[in-house]
């Protein structure tokens, strides 16, 4: 996990989850972040699922090798988890724009 602020909690439907960037290597690198979640009930993580990489060219938001996605906080409403975090895109320092990802909760079930 990237030496950056993590953010975890408990869905509706009992499974946990943790948003960070995990990398294989550590290499405290800030991308790609990340949300590890539990089966419900479980204290323990099954499956990790990437919410967005720092190169993500067909969507909106900024797109850079070398971008930090960090400081995620999550709220969940209505069936789906709002996950707001930071991103410098090719900008170094602190002047980040904001990014949302929308998560459907289904979309997180762990089998």
């Amino acid at each position: 996990m990237a030496g950056s602020k993590p953010c975890s909690g408990v869905l509706s439907n009992g499974q946990r989850y943790l948003i960070c960037s995990t990398t294989a290597d550590g290499g405290n690198r800030r991308s790609p972040l990340t949300i590890a979640a539990s089966k419900p009930g479980e204290n323990t993580f099954s499956k990790v699922f990437v919410i967005r990489h720092a190169v993500f060219e067909d969507g909106p938001g900024e797109s850079d090798p070398g971008a930090a996605l960090s400081y995620p906080y999550a709220v969940e409403y209505q069936g789906k988890l709002y996950v707001g975090y930071s991103n410098n895109g090719e900008r170094r320092g602190n002047n980040n724009s904001a990014e949302l990802a929308v998560i459907p909760i289904e979309s997180l079930k762990v089998e």
